[in-house]
C-alpha cells in the first residue's frame, strides 16, 4: 500500500507538471500538501520511527485519501467530482491530464484520486465524465493514528479504493 500512495503522489505531481496547468511555485506547494496528506509518506514513516530523536519533520494532518482503480483507460476529457463530506458539499473539475485543486481550497482531485484535508466519517463521492456518470460510491473510512507524539499532535489517516468501469 505504501507504493500506491507514494506513486499516486508521483503520478499527480508528474501529470501537473507535464500540463502545465500549474506555476512551479503552486506544484511545490501541491507536492508538500500531497507529502503531508499521504499517511504513507516518507516523513511519517521516518518520524513515527522508535527513537527517531529530534522532530524535525511536522507531525501530519488528518487526511482522507481515495484512489479510483480503472477496468478501461481514462478517456481525454472534463471529470468532474462531486463529494459530501459529513453533509459539507465539494465539488471538483478537471481535466484528464491535470491536477486540481477543488473548490474548497482543502481537497485535490485527478483521475488518479481525491485527496481531502480533514477526517469525515461519511463520503458520498459520485464522478462524472464529460457529464455522463461514471460510478459513485459511500464510504465510512477507517482512520488510523499516525505520527510520532513527540513531534506534535498525532493525525487521523485513511484510504480507500474506488473500482469504476
Amino acid at each position: 500500500m505504501r507504493a500506491i500512495t507514494a506513486d499516486l503522489v508521483r503520478r499527480m505531481v508528474r501529470t501537473a507538471k507535464g500540463s502545465g496547468s500549474m506555476t512551479t511555485a503552486s506544484l511545490h506547494r501541491r507536492a508538500s500538501s500531497l507529502l503531508r496528506l499521504s499517511f504513507l509518506s516518507v516523513s511519517l514513516t521516518a518520524s513515527s520511527a522508535p527513537g527517531c530523536g529530534d522532530c524535525e519533520e511536522p507531525s501530519c494532518d488528518d487526511s482522507l485519501t481515495v484512489l479510483f482503480e480503472r477496468k478501461s483507460e481514462w478517456e481525454a476529457g472534463t471529470y468532474e467530482i462531486d463529494l459530501d463530506l459529513d453533509g459539507r458539499n465539494v465539488h471538483c473539475t478537471f481535466e484528464s491530464n491535470r491536477v486540481e485543486e477543488c473548490d474548497d481550497e482543502e481537497t485535490i482531485a485527478s483521475i488518479e484520486g481525491v485527496s481531502h484535508t480533514g477526517s469525515p466519517d461519511n463520503v458520498e463521492l459520485t464522478i462524472r465524465f464529460d457529464g455522463a456518470f461514471l460510478g459513485s460510491a459511500t464510504l465510512e473510512p477507517k482512520y488510523e493514528k499516525q505520527g510520532d507524539r513527540r513531534c506534535g499532535p498525532r493525525c487521523d489517516n485513511a484510504h480507500s479504493t474506488i473500482e469504476l468501469p
